[in-house]
């Protein structure tokens, strides 16, 4: 993939479209051996990597974005997105195994083609804002990394054309975010996610759980409350269930099954419809779990995405007319 990609429509500074010019940025190092930058600014197969500037985080950020095949020669079309959000450790790199899948379904016709986005969480922030303000994961990506995708690139910018999908500690995120903004986002998918109400962070003596709870939120049970899945859900049961699709993969090995379980059972209690599956066998791993399920994996996409096609056409008949010769 060439690093030559002029995205149309993009009125911001070329050099944070292009990023082979070295050196580009300081990679300035994040809390938890992580950072907002990424050493390796080469593009990867299928996909871009590049920067936005965050006024929160004080540097550029970066993410990774992958068009579909048809973005350069179709200029009138606008496409759904989807943001990838990693596991523990990882960054948005982690995001490119997704990518290959997404774009063999859109190439075989089994969904629609679709922008996705590989989010920068860095690697322990449980894509929040940490309690001291060095994490501010969630206000980034809600704030200015959602906004920058949609100004830069031709998306489809309504709640039913934007959807999460994420493993691990990104299925907690995509379970944080999705459920706390549930306006913003019409697909939520979560894959291995520990969905834990704040009583379990709080005092459950698992390291991970500790580092949520010491590190994220800074040992404040309020902070906690706010922020955990299951407390989300029920605060926000009734704006999730008005608009937005649930998927929950779980792997029936998995450590975080007695939580997905839960989580499930909370929701129908609350008459939130969802997409649950366990895989007998399988443990914290995504991979069998699409292997299984085969296009069903894609078809929960097309038909969230589906209910953006009126929006859709309303918005280029809009274009077209702003566009016609007086």
């Amino acid at each position: 993939m060439t690093n030559s990609l002029r995205v149309t429509g993009n009125r911001f500074a070329t050099n944070l479209i292009r990023t082979n010019a070295r050196p580009l940025y300081a990679c300035i190092p994040a809390p938890g051996g992580g950072s907002w930058g990424d050493q390796d600014q080469t593009d990867p197969e299928d996909a871009f990597n590049r920067v936005f500037r965050s006024g929160i985080a004080g540097q550029l950020v970066s993410y990774l974005v992958s068009l579909p095949e048809n973005y350069e020669t179709s200029p009138q079309m606008r496409y759904p997105v989807i943001y990838y959000l990693h596991g523990m450790g990882s960054n948005h790199r982690s995001a490119l195994q997704f990518i290959h899948r997404i774009r063999s379904a859109v190439r075989d016709g089994r969904m629609r083609a679709t922008i996705v986005v590989g989010v920068n969480g860095l690697p322990n922030s449980w894509f929040c804002d940490s309690a001291d303000g060095r994490w501010p994961s969630e206000s980034v990506i809600i704030r200015e990394l959602i906004p920058f995708i949609d100004h830069s690139y031709r998306t489809i910018p309504f709640r039913s054309g934007r959807a999460l999908e994420g493993f691990s500690m990104g299925g907690f995120g995509v379970i944080h975010l999705g459920f706390k903004y549930p306006e913003m986002f019409g697909a939520l998918s979560s894959l291995g996610g520990p969905l834990l109400d704040s009583e379990f962070v709080a005092t459950n003596p698992h390291e991970s759980t500790r580092q949520i709870f010491n590190e994220v939120f800074g040992r404040n049970r309020d902070l906690c409350r706010a922020n955990c899945p299951m407390n989300l859900l029920l605060q926000n049961a009734a704006r999730v269930r008005n608009g937005t699709a649930v998927r929950i993969w779980i792997g029936e090995e998995d450590q975080n099954l007695d939580s997905n379980k839960a989580f499930r059972d909370r929701m129908k209690q609350f008459q939130v419809p969802c997409f649950f599956a366990s895989f007998p066998g399988v443990g914290h791993n995504p991979n069998p779990m699409y292997e299984e399920r085969g296009d069903e994996a894609f078809e929960f996409y097309e038909k969230a995405f589906a209910a953006s096609d009126p929006y859709l056409k309303a918005l280029m008949a809009r274009t077209a007319a702003v566009a016609a010769p007086k």
